[in-house]
């Protein structure tokens, strides 16, 4: 690559590295990293920081950033009965409403759930719902709930219940508090006259609930479901769906989205009425992205796993397609690549994904800066 007369823009919009980094963090890490490696080959450069979130774990702390929201904090228990702080962000809109967004992971989120009490089928989203019902959404004309990072596997049915939603069992006895495990006992569902304004759902992920790329076969192995758990997960899935068509629910269970956060997804159309989206594009679109990519000569987005999944409404492929669409080179820094940088590159490749280099981090057991450093520096060369 020739070095330019006027300074290279550098876009820098990565994601968290889940459970190691926030992209905050990782951005202005990347971003050290980029000057570093330009102060060695003298080069110009202009650095534009973009911390990214796909509706998972750190949405609600970019957008609040990224937007100068209001955080209000609630007292509430997560999805192991401990107390816990969560937040949901508010701001006003260009038309004068108001929007609020909480973000599911607070309480329901996998990195909160010690790896020995990883067991999906005996967990529920009752928190989440729990939460929601604490906020006063009365004066808002938008609901916007970040469904992604979840350890649960329920289809939402927790979150419904804590909501009104009645799951009643064979003997007509609603279900006070229920869990995975405990779907197949659901005969029939009471739906609640839920006084809302409109909702929408952030998914991470744009898998359908049920399936080879379900909840259950994608996402259950995550969150700690054996193999085994795996077949019970996708049994009471089905027979969840079965039960709300009976109980004369709009369900679409093929809808991008609705395998997210275990099913959640579902949950949030069936039970809600909520308008499931795609979390990147939400948020890209918030923080104006496509003006930024308009700018931008060169672009480094990143995550912790950069695999197959990254196709699938993740940012790292959100950001290479929206910058592939404008002839812009992508870099990629992630803790790894799977199976291998070179066979994931072609992977992506073959779904319209466009990378022009991966740089790993437990490729030379290095930090983010220096990974980004040595991205820059080769793809220079």
């Amino acid at each position: 690559m020739s070095v330019a007369a006027n300074p290279l823009c550098i876009l820098i919009a990565p994601d968290s590295f889940k459970g190691t980094y926030s992209a905050q963090f990782a951005a202005q890490e990347i971003a050290r990293g980029v000057k570093n490696a330009a102060r060695d080959a003298a080069l110009m450069i202009e650095v534009d920081i973009c911390p990214l979130a796909d509706g998972g774990e750190g949405t609600l702390e970019v957008i609040a950033q990224a937007i100068g929201a209001d955080i209000q904090d609630f007292e509430v228990l997560d999805l192991l009965g401990r107390p816990t702080t969560a937040h949901c962000a508010t701001w006003i809109n260009s038309d004068g409403t108001c929007t609020i967004l909480v973000e599911s992971a607070q309480v329901i989120g996998l990195p909160r759930i010690p790896v020995e009490k990883r067991h999906p089928l005996q967990l529920s989203t009752f928190a989440l719902g729990e939460l929601v019902r604490s906020i006063d959404v009365s004066a808002c004309r938008l609901f916007v709930l970040a469904l992604g990072g979840s350890a649960t596997v329920d289809g939402g049915i927790g979150m419904a219940a804590a909501l009104g939603v009645q799951f009643l069992d064979a003997t007509g006895h609603a279900l006070a508090n229920p869990c995975a495990e405990e779907v197949k006992h659901i005969t029939r569902i009471v739906p609640a006259r839920l006084q809302t304004p409109e909702i929408v759902a952030l998914c991470d992920v744009d898998n359908p609930l049920l399936g080879p790329n379900g909840a259950a076969a994608i996402f259950g192995p995550q969150k700690g479901a054996t193999p085994e758990d795996v077949i019970e997960i996708e049994a009471n899935l089905n027979h969840l769906l079965r039960v709300c068509q009976r109980s004369h629910l709009a369900v679409d269970a093929a809808a991008a989205g609705a395998g997210a956060a275990g099913g959640l997804g579902f949950g949030c159309a069936t039970f809600l009425g909520a308008r499931c989206v795609s979390g990147s594009a939400y948020v890209m679109d918030l923080v104006g992205v496509a003006d930024r990519l308009d700018r931008a000569d060169l672009v480094i987005t990143g995550e912790r796993r950069l695999d197959a999944q990254s196709s699938l409404g993740k940012i790292t492929g959100q950001v290479a397609r929206a910058s592939g669409n404008q002839g812009l080179p992508v870099l990629v820094v992630c803790g790894s690549a799977s199976p291998d940088p070179h066979s994931t590159r072609k992977h992506l490749a073959g779904v319209g994904i466009s990378i022009a280099h991966i740089e790993t981090l437990d490729a030379h057991h290095g930090d983010i800066a220096q990974a980004a450093a040595r991205a820059v520096s080769d793809f220079l060369c």
